[in-house]
């Protein structure tokens, strides 16, 4: 089953209620926009139909799946137990970060894209919701355009933005 991890979560979703669900109440907790919502379900809806599950639409009521109990119990095990197609965006803003920083150089956009199987304007989304949490740290997100992307900060620095928070207060308590 490869499904994008959107897809995945909209299914998850509508297999775990037993009501009617709107794209508004779908965006609000996979944390996307309405538009996003209604695109994915098209996948949703062609997936589900080709497990013999039926999306059940109402307009101004939601969206459901309906089916017998074999059948929706089968369709909840391949969900729940397949491999994302796509990383969410804390998966990727993780890799981002771990890339930054094991690289000397600095990273294109497009790599990064490329890796994440992404578009350019992904990263630069993940990268706009990185920029504050990395200043946390003392480091700074340097985007140039024809440079790439790269952390400055002290060797330790950078670094300092992957480790656990336990080992960060640790080497804090010990530089006192």
């Amino acid at each position: 089953m490869n499904i994008s991890s959107r897809t995945r979560q909209i299914l998850e979703l509508l297999l775990r209620s037993d009501r009617d669900l709107t794209a508004a109440e779908i965006a609000a907790r996979i944390r996307v926009s309405s538009r996003t919502v209604h695109r994915e379900l098209a996948s949703a809806e062609g997936f589900l139909r080709a497990q013999g599950i039926q999306p059940l639409k109402k307009s101004g009521s939601g969206i459901r799946s309906q089916g017998d109990k074999a059948g929706l119990e089968k369709l909840r095990r391949m969900v729940y137990t397949s491999e994302e197609a796509e990383l969410t965006p804390e998966e990727r803003q993780i890799y981002i970060v771990c890339r930054l920083v094991e690289n000397a150089e600095p990273v294109k956009l497009f790599a990064l894209a490329h890796d994440l199987k992404v578009t350019v304007p992904t990263v630069s989304g993940d990268l706009d919701e990185l920029e504050g949490w990395v200043r946390k740290f003392g480091v700074t997100l340097v985007r140039k355009r024809g440079y790439g992307v790269e952390l400055s900060g002290g060797e330790e620095q950078p670094r300092g933005t992957i480790r656990q928070p336990d080992q960060a207060e640790a080497g804090r308590r010990g530089a006192d």
